[in-house]
């Protein structure tokens, strides 16, 4: 387990490493010593914990007796759990003033992998998995995040990326939350952010989609929970051209629209008159040639 209570406050193994992943010697000798004089409490159970921080392993904090606490037998994978720090140590660069959580329990009983506590009241919380859950789990997170003012980061492990050109079923909820979808790659310590662009043009639908890769090191996150890297930009100049690609569509239909008017002789404000009289029963004041016109293209 990540957090235990030492001395009334609440610590966390996310703190032992520094950026570069070396332990800070001096604060794993302290909890060490801690833990073998009875400081170390597990905030579940209430029972002594010790340190583990070994060279290979990520590290935690383990019961004397872990059957005796349900989240004391956690198991974890090493990628979950360095996957985890990285993004609690994503947070604590972002916001250096913040208190920020790790397996943050809210109100509702539910738990958030990292948390960030803010002033101004616009919390951030960040849900790192490696598989996906179900629609109705998600949903039920989701809606009580935003229903509480909670802006979520969904973050799931690399080898759910998908294949290229298409997003599946869950990513989409991932995007229909977030704008986006997010990737962390634990041993490359990277993120990996894509979109689907789906739009129609005409009755023609088309899908485009665009994908980076950043470097853990170059991300930020600001205080909307938005991460600060060129993706957005990127992703605002696809939707720029799809705009531009709708409109040259429309611009294509409207200049055939007028070689057919004026193969056929018809004028756009006798066309519009037509109209409105056939709309109001006047059939016999519109001529053939404007109602074969108006029949063979479907205006009414």
């Amino acid at each position: 387990m990540e957090n235990c209570i030492y001395n009334g406050k609440e610590i966390c193994t996310y703190d032992l490493k520094d950026k570069n992943h070396l332990y800070i010697s001096e604060l794993v000798e302290e909890w060490k010593l801690a833990a073998g004089e009875g400081k170390l409490i597990c905030s579940e159970c209430g029972q002594r914990v010790y340190l583990a921080a070994g060279p290979i392993m990520e590290p935690y904090f383990a019961h004397y007796d872990k059957l005796a606490c349900p989240y004391g037998n956690l198991t974890e994978s090493e990628e979950l759990k360095k996957g985890k720090r990285l993004l609690y140590s994503l947070l604590k660069r972002s916001f250096p003033e913040c208190e920020i959580h790790a397996r943050y329990k809210m109100k509702n009983g539910m738990y958030s992998t990292c948390y960030v506590t803010s002033p101004a009241g616009n919390d951030i919380a960040i849900d790192y998995h490696l598989q996906h859950s179900s629609i109705g789990k998600f949903q039920e997170r989701d809606q009580y995040y935003k229903s509480s003012r909670i802006t979520p980061i969904y973050v799931m492990g690399i080898n759910k990326s998908g294949k290229d050109n298409q997003i599946s079923w869950y990513e989409n909820l991932l995007q229909k939350s977030m704008g986006l979808c997010v990737f962390l790659d634990v041993w490359n310590e990277k993120m990996l952010l894509k979109r689907s662009f789906d739009y129609k043009v005409g009755s023609l639908r088309k899908v485009r989609f665009y994908q980076k890769f950043y470097s853990l090191e170059d991300i930020l996150v600001d205080s909307n929970g938005a991460l600060l890297c060129d993706f957005l930009e990127e992703c605002e100049k696809i939707d720029l051209s799809i705009t531009e690609e709708k409109n040259q569509y429309e611009q294509m239909l409207r200049a055939r629209d007028d070689i057919i008017m004026n193969m056929n002789n018809i004028r756009p404000d006798v066309l519009s008159t037509a109209l409105e009289c056939l709309k109001r029963g006047e059939e016999h004041l519109v001529s053939k040639r404007y109602i074969d016109y108006i029949v063979a293209n479907n205006l009414l």
